[in-house]
């Protein structure tokens, strides 16, 4: 959960502690975009990764599918957060498609026609892939994207997914 922002009034008390509040959040905002980042990464690697070997127990099929449980939920919780937290941050004109991990989905072909159109009319237009040959594609079209990779998040990448007017998935 965010830390509350006492509000605003003319006690200087007051405002040293609204500004570390605001502190605060800021070092929790980038905890749950890293939080995010990871889990996306590691339902990722769960949904692309084969396995020819069958368990040999119904034990160990069932762990692994309360692992996969628990990090949907961490994903949830932390994407409630970041929407809360995204509410309060200020929008700008500029559009985020979310891909699936499948590339010739419906948000793929909606980035590519939304493209020309919005840099006609000055509106910033991103693309958050799903895996790295996804991110490899849209960079070789020049074109703004996130990287798959959490390490590789700069703050140019938490203000544009955090100021986006519009999420398409």
């Amino acid at each position: 959960m965010l830390t509350a922002i006492p509000p605003a009034t003319e006690d200087p008390s007051a405002f040293e502690q609204r500004l570390e509040g605001l502190e605060s959040m800021g070092v929790q905002v980038c905890s749950a975009i890293e939080n995010l980042a990871d889990m996306l990464v590691k339902l990722q690697q769960q949904v692309s990764a084969k396995t020819d070997a069958v368990a040999p127990m119904d034990f160990t099929r069932l762990t692994a599918r309360v692992q996969q449980l628990e990090l949907q939920a961490q994903l949830q919780s932390t994407c409630a957060d970041l929407a809360r937290t995204s509410r309060f941050h200020p929008k700008r004109a500029s559009v985020v498609f979310v891909g699936t991990t499948y590339f010739g989905c419906n948000a793929k072909y909606g980035w590519l026609g939304f493209r020309d159109a919005a840099r006609a009319a000055g509106i910033e237009c991103w693309f958050l892939p799903q895996t790295a040959a996804q991110e490899a594609a849209v960079r070789s079209l020049d074109a703004a994207c996130f990287p798959t990779d959490p390490n590789e998040w700069t703050p140019e990448h938490i203000t544009a997914a955090l100021s986006a007017a519009v999420v398409v998935t």
